[in-house]
């Protein structure tokens, strides 16, 4: 209402001044050079050019403000289609669940299929929360465990589903798509996440121990705190990725891509990085102690920041013992401490 009114203010003012100002110049009452003109010449001169501005003004007004109430419109159309399709969903599946078509030992394949289908096409048409909704429905029925796997998720597109702190243990989400998804301090414990991709994806202290994410998508994600122990991660990519405190202990990372990987005070002890790609991993403060790192892709120079290494196989093959850890250790520091010197003296040569 008040931009309105000022509207017709200012309307009314970009026509009244040039006017008023018009007839003063034709009465002469202001010098202006135009003495002689008719009023009409006036108007032309002072009020039909600022007039056609105007215009032009408010017709772009109107015209984004009926942009706008149309997305705003369009959104809201959205949401409501969104919100029935999951209405309409749960009450489909629920009825199937009364009737004992699913969730009992002599399951209908007929029906099991149906619903498969239902809830692959229903999440598409849905936003992140309302998705975190519809897994959490089938998750306290207990329809889509590995054991029972009444629906099938594989393929499923989860983008950007929102499932802070849920409960997906045991879950068959293969060949799933989870980019942007958050799912922190989710359980996913034993979980199938086969070929999933699960770029930039949430996993801050989520719970994935003994989760088979082989040849999985990890590109950005966050695993801060998160606890992989015994976790499948064999041929997974996991570049750029944040494991910083992470847990990974015997977890099994045969030819993982964890290069600029952050993986400082991640606990490796006993995990398997044969033939990983550690370059330019930060690893300051890992253990990995009794871990096998036969024909990893790692410098020493990276190496030298662990925090433990005893028992662990290195890249050339030799076991590294108590004793050489401690030369080891002790030969890195000198390196570090010639290192932290030439940054200091370079940076005196770059200054000057």
């Amino acid at each position: 209402m008040i931009s309105r009114a000022l509207l017709l203010v200012a309307l009314t003012l970009a026509v009244a001044l040039p006017i008023a100002l018009a007839i003063l110049v034709k009465e002469g009452l202001i010098p202006f050079g135009f003495k002689g003109k008719s009023l009409w010449d006036m108007l032309e001169v002072f009020v039909l050019p600022i007039v056609v501005v105007v215009i032009a003004g408010l017709i772009a007004f109107w015209a984004r403000r009926s942009s706008r109430r149309a997305e705003e419109e369009l959104s809201l159309a959205r949401d409501q289609a969104r919100e029935a399709s999951l209405g309409d969903y749960l009450e489909f599946i629920s009825g199937l669940i009364v009737d004992g078509k699913l969730g009992n030992p002599q399951l209908n394949d007929d029906a099991m299929g149906v619903a498969s289908a239902r809830t692959l096409a229903t999440l598409r048409t849905l936003d992140g929360s309302r998705k975190g909704l519809l897994i959490q429905f089938l998750s306290d029925p207990e329809l889509i465990l590995i054991n029972k796997r009444v629906i099938s998720l594989r393929t499923a597109d989860l983008r950007e589903l929102i499932l802070f702190r849920g409960s997906l243990q045991r879950v068959d989400l293969a060949d799933a798509r989870l980019e942007n998804a958050i799912l922190a301090e989710t359980n996913l414990s034993s979980a199938i996440l086969h070929s999933a991709d699960l770029r930039n994806a949430d996993l801050r202290e989520a719970d994935l121990k003994r989760a088979d994410l082989s040849d999985a998508d990890l590109r950005g994600s966050l695993l801060h705190y998160a606890e992989l122990d015994e976790a499948n991660l064999s041929e997974s990519d996991l570049t750029g990725a944040e494991l910083r405190e992470a847990s990974l202990h015997g977890a099994n990372l045969f030819e993982a891509d964890l290069s600029n990987a952050d993986l400082r005070g991640a606990d490796l002890s006993y995990t398997s990085l044969r033939s990983a790609d550690l370059s330019n991993a930060d690893l300051l403060g890992i253990d990995l102690s009794n871990a096998d790192l036969s024909n990893a892709k790692v410098a020493n120079s990276q190496l030298r920041w662990a925090d433990q290494l005893t028992g662990a196989i290195m890249p050339d093959g030799s076991t590294m013992t108590k004793d050489n850890w401690n030369s080891f250790k002790d030969s890195s520091r000198f390196w570090a401490r010639m290192d932290r010197e030439y940054r200091r003296i370079r940076k005196l040569f770059v200054r000057h």
